[in-house]
């Protein structure tokens, strides 16, 4: 765990407040260098306080069945791409599923005798194609959203923990602490729930005249199952936002003061 700190600007925060703390104590300036030491010790707080921060989120994540590990960039980095991956599939479904409604009405249409029932199969399946349009949108953009942060998710796990200690840098390492873990559990338990999701989705084949005949049933199924879990993907994300500007705000709480003790 301890990779995921850059000791250098670790170790270049504690020697200029403490050398500030000592030139101050020397000039006289009792109190200021009190509050420059503050600052080394709050270092050193923080840096627990991220330990176990990373620490609790992973049993967050646990519970809820995820098998990423936080604290190991490469995990997450993995989980991310695996999410990516199970997004698209999620999109790739929704997708040739509509293609194969479109093709059969296409087919249904270009014959007199039958044209009617491409109206009729229009109307049986137009508010499953109307969703799964939908969740093929968002379920592609949550590909792009995984993929573009499995990219960056060492660097900003790095940035995030090695700047939260130093008081000077404390608020823009918090926000990308507090991005990264929000980010990485919300997106790894939406792929999770897509996951399943999938397990109940069944493309039409082309060589199966059953599939042609219940075409409205296997649309408004897979609808049902795509909508379902891209919903539940939504709010997963929606709580993940909200709990990382809590987060973020939870670091700001702690504070040590050697001028009032």
């Amino acid at each position: 765990m301890e990779s995921i700190f850059s000791w250098a600007i670790l170790a270049a925060a504690l020697t200029t407040y403490f050398a500030l703390g000592v030139i101050r104590w020397i000039l006289g300036q009792r109190r200021e260098a009190l509050l420059e030491f503050e600052k080394g010790m709050h270092v050193a707080v923080y840096l627990l306080v991220v330990l176990l921060m990373l620490r609790a989120a992973e049993e967050i994540s646990s519970s809820l069945g995820l098998e990423v590990r936080l604290s190991d960039p490469l995990s997450a980095e993995s989980t991310l791409r695996q999410a990516a991956s199970t997004f698209w599939n999620a999109s790739r479904a929704a997708v040739d599923v509509v293609l194969f409604v479109s093709t059969e009405r296409a087919i249904l249409a270009a014959a007199p005798l039958t044209t009617p029932l491409s109206s009729v199969l229009g109307a049986a399946t137009g508010w499953s194609v109307t969703e799964l349009s939908i969740t093929a949108i968002f379920f592609m953009h949550l590909s792009f959203a995984a993929d573009a942060l499995s990219r960056v998710a060492t660097l900003i796990l790095s940035l995030g923990a090695s700047l939260t200690p130093v008081p000077a840098l404390r608020k823009a390492g918090a926000a990308l602490l507090a991005a990264y873990l929000s980010a990485v559990i919300s997106l790894s338990y939406a792929a999770l729930l897509t996951h399943d999701a999938l397990q109940n989705v069944r493309v039409p084949s082309a060589a199966s005249p059953m599939d042609w005949v219940k075409v409205a049933e296997i649309a408004g199924d897979a609808a049902v199952s795509l909508g379902s879990a891209a919903t539940k993907a939504g709010v997963a994300l929606a709580m993940g936002s909200v709990a990382g500007v809590g987060l973020a705000s939870f670091f700001g709480s702690i504070y040590i003061s050697l001028t009032r003790l």
